[in-house]
């Protein structure tokens, strides 16, 4: 879809509508999957919410916390409070922006906010996972086996920051890549670039390949040498390796890039401005001879003033097309650096994935009651948010080497920060994973069951209560009319 956008002509499409055409492809997608969703409408099996699992979770950890006076609950309900300051904060400074006369005031501003988001998020990533660490028995207190069962995963879900982290970084591959050599060049047809984005597909095909490669034959490989099912966590810590060696391999690509001299074409590009520019003094200095005046100097041509040629009579004639990268900025040229090579930090990020997302899925789903599961999937999906903010951190302390031209900064500096958080917060990974029991899930299913069918036994008993309430209340209007009706045949 990328390069049906950039490169609309590649496709048979008039210039300036591949934007609109690549919306109108999407937008068509999403109504033939809403159809598709409506026209089936009538064979769902719909039953009716019975009540919000977070709202429940909620109340019970705010009563602990405040009306039971438990230590572990009320830090758990500040680092809550302080993990959705920090997302607040680092979602308000993206929306500063002010004036150029004082641009400078709010981009400090907002770098102040970004440290201060970053700060927050590590803090109350430090107060979510103590208390919750281990099995975390204080939740019985309410006598809710299924609440501590779900409480158990939380440090799980929130220790993925990690992995959420150099996947955020994928964001950059792309910069890296557009200064790359994205020139496509077949014989017999007119040369075109690549957009870099569409290496993004590289992620998808890995993760199409490596799924099945996992489940057949690479877990049950490890199942054997271990002598056991392979746990959930050091699935995730592969997959963690895995992320980090994509994020080093694109540091290495941007190196080996900034160091390679730019393209052929650019310099073949200069040789013809400058013959160009030698041509047009010499016809300008033969016409003020003929006409015996001096004639001042006619100024050299930009290299961009010698594009839209396609032949040359006296050889190889250079375009645009051949020197400047069409997805990156303005002007910047391509390195002699093959863009292909992105591929492979692409696809090892695919990998990771399916090493790293897979199992915590799974984790959400066996390791949480029933009831749970809705709301331990919304966690593990919101720490990507935060692995988002805690990047865009590293974006701005480092902003000065993330630079519109790559060859004038130093972007490896950015994919050094985010391996280095890693790094930093590997310990606390293998703390809060050793201390995770993984339980089988018929055991975890069946806590959650019992506390339905205590809660549904609970309703039905409330149900005939409130009916033998209104039974007796009919009863004791039924005998009242009785007596008056008895009471008015005496008197008559």
């Amino acid at each position: 879809m990328a390069q049906v956008a950039t490169e609309p002509a590649e496709f048979g499409l008039r210039p300036r509508t591949g934007f609109f055409t690549t919306f109108a492809l999407a937008s068509g997608s999403l109504g033939v999957a809403l159809a598709t969703f409506f026209a089936a409408s009538g064979r769902y099996v719909v039953k009716p919410p019975s009540g919000s699992a977070v709202a429940r979770y909620g109340a019970a950890i705010w009563e602990t916390a405040w009306a039971g006076g438990d230590g572990h609950a009320q830090c758990l309900v500040a680092g809550t409070g302080l993990l959705a300051l920090g997302f607040g904060v680092g979602i308000g400074q993206a929306f500063l922006h002010g004036s150029d006369e004082n641009a400078s005031e709010y981009g400090a501003l907002r770098g102040t906010l970004s440290y201060a988001a970053f700060g927050l998020a590590l803090i109350a990533l430090a107060l979510v996972c103590w208390p919750t660490t281990g099995m975390p028995k204080w939740t019985l207190k309410r006598g809710d086996r299924s609440m501590m069962l779900v409480t158990r995963v939380i440090p799980v879900l929130f220790n993925t920051i990690s992995y959420q982290v150099t996947y955020a970084a994928m964001a950059s591959f792309s910069l890296s890549a557009c200064q790359m050599n994205v020139l496509v060049k077949i014989p017999g047809r007119a040369s075109f670039q690549v957009n870099a984005s569409m290496l993004n597909a590289a992620d998808c095909v890995a993760i199409i390949v490596t799924v099945p490669l996992l489940d057949s034959l690479v877990y049950p490989a490890a199942d054997r040498l271990l002598g056991r099912r392979t746990r959930a966590s050091e699935k995730y810590l592969a997959g963690l390796g895995v992320c980090c060696a994509a994020v080093a391999l694109a540091a290495w690509f941007e190196v080996s890039r900034r160091a390679s001299p730019p393209v052929p074409g650019c310099a073949l590009l200069r040789a013809q401005a400058a013959a160009q520019a030698g041509a047009q003094a010499e016809a300008a200095a033969a016409a003020g001879a003929a006409a015996g005046a001096s004639v001042a100097p006619t100024p050299s041509p930009s290299l961009e003033s010698s594009l839209g040629h396609e032949e040359s009579p006296s050889g190889p004639f250079a375009s645009q097309l051949e020197c400047y990268s069409n997805c990156a900025s303005s002007g910047v040229e391509m390195s002699d650096f093959s863009v292909w090579w992105m591929a492979l930090p692409f696809s090892l990020v695919g990998v990771g994935e399916c090493l790293c997302n897979i199992p915590i899925y799974e984790c959400c789903y066996s390791q949480t009651p029933p009831a749970y599961r809705s709301m331990a999937n919304a966690v593990f999906l919101f720490t990507t948010a935060v692995g988002s903010m805690l990047t865009g951190a590293f974006t701005t302390a480092l902003r000065r080497f993330i630079t519109d031209d790559l060859n004038d900064g130093h972007l490896e500096y950015f994919y050094g920060a985010c391996l280095a958080f890693v790094v930093l917060l590997v310990p606390v990974n293998l703390a809060c994973f050793s201390r995770f029991e993984e339980l089988d899930e018929r055991e975890v299913e069946a806590a959650g069951c019992a506390k339905d069918h205590g809660e549904a036994r609970k309703n039905d008993v409330n149900h005939v209560q409130s009916s033998v309430s209104e039974i007796e209340e009919i009863e004791a209007v039924g005998f009242a009319v009785v007596n008056r009706g008895e009471a008015e045949e005496a008197l008559e």
